[in-house]
């Protein structure tokens, strides 16, 4: 059941790679900026899945009762 997450989180870590190779040659300030961004984007989706959760359990409760 959790083989779609998975390969999402692998796809997201291939982009990731991908962006750092094209980014690579252009040298360490570029490269150093690719991490920053990449920890913002990770924040933001663990933000995203926090919320997104709070709100399914909410919704699952709502309409339980």
């Amino acid at each position: 059941m959790a083989w779609p997450l998975v390969v999402n989180a692998l796809r997201v870590q291939l982009m990731l790679m991908i962006d750092i190779l094209l980014v690579a040659p252009l040298g360490a300030m570029p490269i150093a900026a690719i991490g920053i961004a990449t920890a913002v984007w990770m924040f933001a989706l663990g933000l995203e899945f926090l919320i997104d959760n709070g709100v399914q359990m909410l919704v699952v409760r709502a309409y339980g009762s």
